[in-house]
Formats: structure tokens, C-alpha cells, sequence
């Protein structure tokens, strides 16, 4: 049985190398399983960008540290160092959506919601400046602006997490693969009523600004 890895309770918020990633997920599901299985996937070009950084880091013995957020979460939910090459022959088999293809080890570092707010003034320059919080899947971050980030989240006082939701999750895993095993697609329509539990929660639903949406009745996230 898989076992929750803790966050690390020692961590070096300075290295003086290291390559960083802004990782977008299209459903907290996904993270839930890179948390308690401790492996992630991109897709077939991110797996590549990150298989070559993690070679050049660790040729010069510094860590790949990724940043994830989930699609229109409006936040941050944690972040990773990346600790193996990317296994392209493995493909692991609860993925919300079966597409994705590569395996990589992952160890977490911290696990908490730290809205999109607090780093809208961190900005990349090989993304036309964009603030950080507009990156896309796999988008490298300078060390310096990591460097930030990790200090905002090491700082920041915890309030939610996707642990919080781990019973929920740990049950929509075990749906899609007893639909894997009947030939179904993973996850369905119904499934992310539960999905959605999350946010509602919290108060309604985070667009990718970090500001609140008040959910309307009879229409969907």
C-alpha cells in the first residue's frame, strides 16, 4: 500500500543551482496521485524539457524543484523536487485522463494553497513578462524568482491544503481503475461532483487570477 510522503521538515530555500517549473495540472485528481504514489508525467515535449534539466542539474548537483497549480484553481498546491530521469517506457495507469505517457520520481516539499496573489508580481522574461501565475505546463522559472516563490511558500501560513481531500480523492481513484478494468474512460461527468467539492468549500471556485468566483446555480464551473 502506498505510503503519504511528509513534506521535508529541512529544506534549502537559497541553491545556488537548481532548474524550476511551473507544472499545470488539468485536475487536483492528478495531484493527488503524484502525492501518495510520489511520480508524476508531463506530456511527450514536457517530459523531454524535463528529462534534459534534470541531467544538467544533476550533472551539476543541484535539484529540478517543480512548482504545481491546477487549472483555474486560482493557486499554487505545492511543490516537488524531481528526483529520478524520466522513465519513457512506463505509463502509469490512473492518470484522470489515460493519454499521458513517461514516468518520473517525485519527492514533496511543501503541500499547501497559496493563492495566485502572492506571486502575480513574480514575471517571467523568456514568457513576454508574463506574471508566473500565467505560465503554462512546464515553463521555467529563473533561479532568482524561484528562489522567491519558495520563500512565499515556506512563509506562508497554511490554511488549506489538497490533503484536506485526500478521502475523496482516494475513493475517485478507485472508480477509475475498476472503469479502466471495464474498458471505460477514467474519469466521467458525475465524477466531478466530487471534484468540484473542494472549492465549493472554500467558497466558490479561484480563477487563474487568484480571485474568488461566486458559483451561480445550474451552470458549471
Amino acid at each position: 500500500m502506498p505510503v503519504l510522503t511528509p513534506t521535508k521538515k529541512v529544506f534549502d530555500l537559497t541553491p545556488s543551482y537548481a532548474r524550476c517549473f511551473v507544472i499545470k495540472s488539468f485536475s487536483e485528481d492528478d495531484v493527488h496521485k503524484a502525492i501518495k504514489y510520489n511520480v508524476w508525467a508531463s506530456t511527450d515535449a514536457g517530459n523531454k524539457r524535463l528529462n534534459a534539466a534534470h541531467v544538467d542539474a544533476t550533472a551539476r548537483n543541484g535539484p529540478v524543484y517543480l512548482f504545481f497549480s491546477v487549472n483555474a484553481s486560482g493557486q499554487f498546491c505545492g511543490v516537488a523536487q524531481m528526483t529520478s530521469a524520466v522513465d519513457f517506457s512506463k505509463r502509469f495507469g490512473a492518470w484522470a485522463q489515460d493519454k499521458w505517457s513517461g514516468e518520473f520520481k517525485v519527492e514533496w516539499i511543501f503541500l499547501k494553497d497559496v493563492p495566485n496573489r502572492m506571486f502575480r508580481h513574480i514575471t517571467i522574461p523568456s514568457n513576454e513578462d508574463k506574471p508566473v501565475t500565467n505560465s503554462r505546463d512546464t515553463q521555467e522559472i529563473p533561479l532568482h524568482s524561484a528562489k522567491e516563490m519558495l520563500q512565499i511558500f515556506s512563509k506562508f501560513q497554511v490554511k488549506t491544503s489538497i490533503l484536506d481531500d485526500f478521502a475523496i480523492y482516494n475513493e475517485l481513484e478507485g472508480q477509475i481503475v475498476e472503469r479502466r478494468k471495464e474498458g471505460k474512460k477514467g474519469m466521467q461527468p458525475e465524477d466531478m461532483a466530487d471534484v468540484k467539492l473542494r472549492h465549493e468549500r472554500l467558497g466558490g471556485s479561484l480563477d487563474d487570477e487568484g480571485d474568488k468566483k461566486k458559483s451561480q446555480p445550474g451552470k458549471k464551473k
